[in-house]
């Protein structure tokens, strides 16, 4: 620390919640904490919804929705993946940005392991590609129109 300069204590929030199958426990700044929250909204739905009637208008779970429209194995597989969990994350959720740390959850949700590094893969999304735009706030993105039209609708 350079003498003079005044620490700045940063108030951080904590959460933990339970269910029968897992726990979340956050930690961190309060924006950190409230954007997990959005993220973790949907693993809630998708307990409230694993009862729900075939043909009913609930929102269909992530797992569901990656498996039915993945199609790709090997190097691919990685980069569809990302596209695919930001896409849900606006369309399904009705997020308007998604974070790399919300892309990472959609890995364990599904039972994939995330890629070696998850910062580069989705830059390469966002620079080579062109699937994903920046969003408002360094660290947010949205999914490109170019993206978009990538995704597989369900027939």
């Amino acid at each position: 620390m350079i003498s003079g300069d005044r620490s700045t204590e940063v108030e951080e929030t904590v959460l933990k919640f339970t269910t029968p199958d897992v726990t979340i426990e956050l930690q961190g700044s309060e924006e950190f904490v409230e954007r997990q929250i959005r993220f973790f909204r949907h693993y809630l739905r998708d307990l409230e919804t694993e009862n729900v009637e075939p043909g009913s208008d609930a929102r269909p779970a992530l797992a569901e929705f990656f498996q039915v429209r993945a199609t790709k194995t090997g190097r691919g597989a990685i980069q569809e993946a990302l596209l695919l969990f930001g896409f849900y994350l606006q369309e399904v959720e009705g997020q308007s940005e998604f974070s790399i740390e919300q892309i990472g959850g959609c890995f364990a949700v599904v039972g994939r392991d995330l890629p070696k590094n998850l910062h580069h893969a989705v830059g390469t999304l966002k620079r080579k590609h062109g699937w994903f735009d920046e969003g408002s706030k360094r660290g947010l993105y949205r999914v490109s129109e170019q993206g978009r039209s990538l995704v597989r609708p369900v027939r």
